[in-house]
């Protein structure tokens, strides 16, 4: 492991979190139950601290280092708690800055917790993806095109009672796709005019309309041959995805709690 990012991590993780009135509340090592890392002067260091130092950051994974590393690791640990205990004794501790600090990244761990525990669903996530990239959805249609709904209603029945499609939209459709049995090849339900793209959009391959689609254009006999969905793997896009919904979770769990509570300025 690059000694940079130890040097780094071992400056910047908080390991010892203050309390919010300098005296009762300061969580201690001996809550923690499990393994013990090591000890100083008799005083217990938990293996729970290591595992919460690596969390801290993404590039350091206790699971796939070597034992060299580890032990590097622990330390970094070690060192940690030598330091911030000669800095309770100098009375470190007391100083209105520290204390401001600790009780800052102490209520930010807390908060990070109870976002944390708010979980993202698999089905949110399915959820938003499809929502989001739904405009990729393309389709390969067919249409007959007609001045009266009547005559569109009676074309419908005849393709039901096992009338070829195509044939139907050489004799009576007005479209130029007429001469191609109606095809209007691959496109996106977004490049069409608002009723006809809403119809296609709720329609499954194979499907055929039950009743004419009205656009300005006249009376419209549908049948969707096909669908695909031109949209980035959901691996692609699931961590941005699970990143947008703890915002909102986040965003959620504060209005919540901030109408429970009374805030004054």
């Amino acid at each position: 492991m690059n000694k940079s990012i130890i040097s780094i991590c071992a400056l910047s993780c908080l390991l010892l979190v203050g309390c919010e009135n300098g005296e009762e509340r300061q969580p201690s090592s001996e809550t923690l139950e499990g393994e013990t890392l090591a000890t100083v002067d008799g005083e217990r260091i938990p293996e729970a601290l290591l595992h919460a130092f690596a969390r801290q950051f993404p590039n350091v994974d206790l699971d796939s280092m070597d034992s060299d590393q580890r032990e590097q690791l622990a330390d970094h640990v070690i060192n940690l708690h030598i330091l911030a205990r000669e800095a309770e004794r100098r009375g470190m501790d007391n100083e209105a800055d520290v204390v401001a600090e600790l009780i800052l990244e102490r209520q930010q761990t807390l908060a990070q917790a109870l976002i944390e525990s708010e979980a993202v669903s698999e089905e949110a996530i399915q959820q938003v993806y499809e929502e989001r990239y739904d405009e990729a959805l393309e389709v390969n249609a067919r249409h007959i095109l007609v001045e009266d709904e009547t005559l569109a209603q009676e074309i419908i029945d005849r393709i039901q009672n096992g009338e070829d499609f195509a044939e139907l939209a050489e004799e009576y459709s007005q479209d130029q796709g007429g001469v191609d049995g109606g095809s209007l090849g691959w496109f996106s339900p977004q490049q069409m005019v608002p009723p006809f793209a809403e119809a296609v959009s709720n329609m499954e391959a194979g499907e055929l309309t039950d009743t004419p689609v009205e656009t300005n254009f006249g009376w419209h006999v549908i049948r969707v041959d096909d669908t695909r969905v031109e949209r980035p793997p959901l691996a692609d896009v699931r961590e941005e995805i699970v990143e947008n919904l703890r915002q909102e979770n986040t965003q959620r769990v504060i209005t919540e709690l901030r109408e429970q509570v009374d805030v004054e300025r």
